[in-house]
């Protein structure tokens, strides 16, 4: 379970297209960071009725190297300004707020990788500790959660996928 919080329903993946962009963006800032060393940074995210899940993870580009480092960071959401029987968070009446609250958790990652990339560039600082565990924190007024993880999420959701459909 990659959510804070236990729901009662799966959470739905946000859309490809929002996805490559978080991608892109993200990818292209720390360019110079990634490049070097075959690296990159994918994202993952998914929205539940009561939580907005966005989790950055670095990973190697080398499908051999299965290292990586994760920061999920989480919004609560209030059910009852979403629209009934939407399908996505597109077809809410919620979505600029949404929109707020995505572009307020990529600023959150943000804040988290450059703080990493800045201590892998200033050799004196040595390893840094991660916080496994979820902790909050105020950000432009909202209160989000975050932690961090040595977890590769593309390889977790990869061994979830071949669970469920051996199971089914």
């Amino acid at each position: 379970m990659l959510s804070r919080k236990k729901h009662s329903v799966e959470g739905r993946n946000l859309s490809p297209v929002w996805i490559d962009k978080l991608e892109t963006i993200l990818n292209q800032v720390y360019k110079k960071d990634l490049g070097p060393k075959s690296l990159k940074l994918d994202v993952y995210a998914q929205h539940f009725p009561e939580e907005l899940l966005l989790i950055t993870s670095l990973t190697s580009m080398h499908e051999h190297v299965t290292t990586a480092l994760s920061c999920f960071v989480s919004v609560d959401l209030d059910p009852s300004t979403q629209t009934p029987g939407a399908e996505t968070i597109s077809d809410s009446s919620d979505l600029h707020n949404f929109e707020r609250y995505l572009n307020n958790l990529l600023d959150a990652s943000g804040i988290f990788w450059d703080q990493h990339f800045a201590n892998i560039a200033s050799a004196a600082n040595g390893p840094v500790e991660f916080n496994t565990d979820w902790e909050e924190f105020n950000y432009n007024g909202l209160s989000l959660h975050y932690k961090i993880s040595r977890e590769n999420i593309g390889l977790s959701l990869a061994a979830d996928r071949l669970i469920t459909d051996h199971i089914s």
